[in-house]
């Protein structure tokens, strides 16, 4: 995410963003989702040593392309984006309020993949008999 990040234009970073927000939001899409399987393979495997039948488990999907919170992915680092430019207006240098919101975004991708390898492992344990 963060090579993605370091391609944005200081000069022009909404429409920077515009063009690699796609490719930012299917990444971090993407990491929930391997989060959520292997929390699915997880609750699976749990189940099975403790001689249990597995039961139905969440699909891997619901937990990608939102955050925890149920925002859209893209609004949610769209804001990262907005809060760069409010720096700058205010008359941070523009590489600076990039990095300040890069980092930033570096604690929203983090987060929100725990966060979906967290709910779906808690939604398959309390879906368990």
């Amino acid at each position: 995410m963060q090579q993605l990040w370091r391609q944005i234009d200081p000069a022009a970073i909404g429409r920077s963003w515009a063009a690699l927000s796609p490719r930012a939001v299917d990444t971090l899409s993407f990491g929930q989702l391997l989060a959520a399987a292997g929390a699915a393979s997880y609750v699976a495997a749990q189940s099975t040593a403790q001689g249990a039948d597995v039961g139905d488990l969440p699909n891997p999907t619901a937990f990608a392309g939102t955050t925890a919170d149920g925002v859209a992915l893209e609004t949610a680092m769209g804001s990262l984006v907005a809060s760069a430019g409010q720096a700058i207006t205010a008359g941070a240098p523009p590489r600076e309020a990039l990095f300040s919101t890069g980092l930033q975004l570096s604690r929203l991708v983090a987060n929100e993949v725990q966060q979906a390898g967290n709910n779906a492992t808690h939604i398959g344990i309390t879906s368990q008999p």
